[in-house]
C-alpha cells in the first residue's frame, strides 16, 4: 500500500487540459504547468477579518478609516454614501483614454464650480461640539495644517467629488485613483505624525499590502454592505448600530450586577445575574427629575444624564426589584475607576438607572436559558406553550425564598447563605408550586394546555387485532385490565394486541435549540 501510494503518476502531455480536478483548476498551460481559475469576486472577497492583523494595527485603520470619511463627507460612522452618477463615470472615462491623469496634474490655473462646492465643503468642516457624533469630533480635533493639506491635495488632483464606485472592482482606473489619493494623503499625514494622539505604528503605514486590504475591506465590503442594506430597509444601519450599543450596555450591566452580588455568594444568586438575557436594555438621555435646593429647601425641575431602563417582559417583579437593591448599592460593589495615560485611576460616578412612567418594552431576542425559575413571572410562564416550559424541567432551581422581605434583611436572612440543598427542601419546593413545568410538577396529560399532551395512538391493523383471540374480542386484557394485573395478557398476546397502543413521543420541534425564540411564545 505504501509502494503504491508512493509512486508517482503519470503527467498528461504538455498543453492537454486533463480531467478531474484539473480541469476544475482550468487546465494546463502551454509549458504543462496547472493553471487556476480566475477567483470570482463576491461581497466577502474584501472582508479583512479580525484575526488577520494583530490588535496594533487597530488604530492606523481607525485613522484610515477617519481619512476616508473626510474625503466622502461621511459625519458618522453608519451614514451610507452614495454611488457617483452614471454621467460622472462617463466624463472621467473619456477624459481618462484622452489621456487625462489626475495624480499626474499640476495645480489647476481655474477651478470649475463643482470643484469649488467640493473644496469648500472640505474647507468649511465645523460643527457644534454638543451635537457632534464621535467621527465629526474625531475631525475636528485633527490640526487645521492636516485639513489643509488634504484641500491642497484635492484641488491639486482637480477632484470635483471624491466618491468611488464600490459596486464594480477596485482596479477599474477610476476607483485606482481615489485609493491612491487616499492612500497618499493617509500615508503622508501618518508619517508627519498628524495622528499623534492615536500612537500609531508606522510599521503597518509603509506596508502596502496592509493599506490596500484596509481601503478596500472598508469601501468594498463595509459600504456596499451597508448600501445593500439600505436598499432592502431604510434605516437598518442605523438602527443596528443602536441595537449593538445597546446590547455591549447590557453587557456591561450584567457584569456590574454580577460584581455586586459578590464571590462569596450561593451559587443560586450568581446564577440569578449571569445570563445577559436576564436584564433589560436602557437608552441614555436626559431626563428632568425634581431636585431639592439644599440652602433654600425649594423643588426645582432639573436636568441630569441617566440610563432609562426599558420594560422588561416574561421578568417578576420581585426580581426588577432585586437589580435595583444591586444597582443603588446594596450588593458588594468594586470601585469603578477609570484607567488613565498617566498611570494613576481616577473614581468615575456611575450613571444613574432612573425609571420612568410609560417606558418602552425591550427588544427581547431569547428567553434566558440557564436562569433560575423565580426569575419568571408564575402567570406568564404558565401561558407559555408546554414545549417552551418543559425546555425548564432540566434545572427546576430557584433563588430566594416565597417572601421577598427576607432578601432585604440585616443580617441576612438563613435563607440567603444556606447551601443549595437545604434551601430548595425547605424554601424552595414553595416556590417551584408557582410554575408548571410538564414532566416535573405537572403531568402531562392533566394539562389543560393543548400542547401540553405528548402522546399519540397508534391503532394496530385490523389482521392483528383478530388473531389476537380473547383478549381482542372481549377485552378481557385491555378493558378488564386483567392482562395487565395477572400478566396472562402479556404473556399470549391477548392484551398487547388488543385495543390500542400509546407510546410517548416528543412533540417539541425545537428540543435540539439552544436558544427560545420570541416567535414561540407569540
Amino acid at each position: 500500500m505504501y509502494r503504491r501510494a508512493a509512486e508517482k503518476r503519470p503527467e498528461p502531455p504538455a498543453g492537454a487540459g486533463g480531467g478531474g480536478k484539473r480541469a476544475k483548476l482550468g487546465g494546463g498551460g502551454a509549458d504543462g504547468t496547472k493553471q487556476r481559475a480566475p477567483r470570482k469576486e463576491t461581497l466577502g472577497t474584501y472582508r479583512l477579518k479580525q484575526g488577520d492583523k494583530p490588535e496594533e494595527t487597530r488604530a492606523a485603520k481607525e485613522a484610515f478609516y477617519d481619512v476616508i470619511r473626510f474625503l466622502w463627507g461621511l459625519s458618522s460612522a453608519t451614514q451610507v454614501p452614495t454611488l457617483p452618477p452614471a454621467d460622472v463615470l462617463n466624463e472621467y472615462n473619456k477624459r481618462f483614454a484622452g489621456g487625462f491623469n489626475p495624480l499626474t496634474t499640476t495645480d489647476p490655473t481655474s477651478i470649475s464650480l463643482p470643484q469649488q462646492q467640493f473644496l469648500n465643503s472640505l474647507a468649511n468642516a465645523t460643527i457644534n461640539p454638543r451635537a457632534a457624533t464621535r467621527t465629526q469630533a474625531r475631525l475636528a480635533s485633527w490640526e487645521e495644517q492636516a485639513r489643509d493639506y488634504i484641500v491642497a491635495e484635492c484641488k491639486r488632483h482637480q477632484l470635483m467629488a471624491w466618491r468611488p464606485d464600490f459596486r464594480s472592482s477596485p482596479n477599474t482606473p477610476y476607483n485606482t485613483v481615489h485609493r491612491l489619493i487616499a492612500q497618499n494623503i493617509f500615508v503622508t499625514l501618518a508619517s508627519s505624525h498628524a495622528f499623534a494622539t492615536r500612537r500609531i505604528n508606522l510599521k503597518y503605514v509603509k506596508d502596502k499590502d496592509f493599506v490596500d486590504n484596509v481601503f478596500n475591506h472598508y469601501v468594498f465590503y463595509r459600504q456596499r454592505s451597508n448600501w445593500k442594506k439600505e436598499l432592502v430597509t431604510p434605516g437598518s444601519v442605523e438602527q443596528t448600530a443602536q441595537d449593538a450599543v445597546m446590547l455591549n450596555r447590557r453587557g456591561r450591566l450584567r457584569n456590574r450586577r454580577v460584581d455586586a452580588v459578590g464571590e462569596k455568594a450561593p451559587r443560586r444568586h450568581k446564577r440569578a445575574a449571569e445570563d445577559a438575557a436576564q436584564h433589560s436594555c436602557d437608552e441614555r438621555k436626559l431626563i428632568k427629575v425634581d431636585y431639592t435646593d439644599p440652602a433654600s429647601g425649594t423643588v426645582v425641575p432639573r436636568e441630569i444624564d441617566a440610563f432609562v431602563p426599558y420594560e422588561m417582559p416574561m421578568r417578576s417583579g420581585k426580581f426588577t426589584r432585586y437589580y435595583q437593591h444591586l444597582d443603588t448599592g446594596g450588593g458588594v460593589t468594586k470601585a469603578r475607576t477609570q484607567r488613565r495615560a498617566g498611570g494613576f485611576a481616577k473614581a468615575q460616578p456611575a450613571t444613574p438607572r432612573i425609571r420612568i412612567p410609560d417606558r418602552p418594552e425591550c427588544k427581547v431576542q431569547k428567553l434566558p436559558d440557564k436562569t433560575v425559575l423565580d426569575w419568571f413571572d408564575p402567570e406568564q410562564f404558565n401561558a407559555l406553550p408546554a414545549a417552551v416550559r418543559r425546555r425548564y424541567a432540566h434545572h427546576p432551581r430557584v433563588a430566594f425564598p416565597l417572601d421577598e422581605e427576607l432578601m432585604y434583611q440585616k443580617p441576612p436572612h438563613e435563607s440567603m447563605v444556606m447551601k443549595e440543598a437545604e434551601f430548595m427542601k425547605k424554601y424552595g419546593d414553595a416556590v417551584l408550586k408557582q410554575y408548571h413545568i410538564p414532566g416535573f410538577n405537572v403531568a402531562e396529560a392533566d394539562s389543560d394546555d393543548p400542547d401540553a399532551d405528548t402522546t399519540d395512538e397508534d391503532e394496530d391493523p385490523p389482521a392483528l387485532a383478530a388473531a389476537g383471540g380473547s383478549g381482542a374480542a372481549s377485552g378481557s386484557g385491555a378493558a378488564s385490565g386483567s392482562g395487565a394485573a395477572s400478566g396472562s395478557g402479556a404473556a399470549s398476546g391477548s392484551g398487547a394486541a388488543g385495543g390500542s397502543r400509546r407510546r410517548r413521543r416528543s412533540q417539541s420541534s425545537d428540543g435540539n435549540n439552544s436558544e427560545l425564540s420570541v416567535m414561540d411564545i407569540v
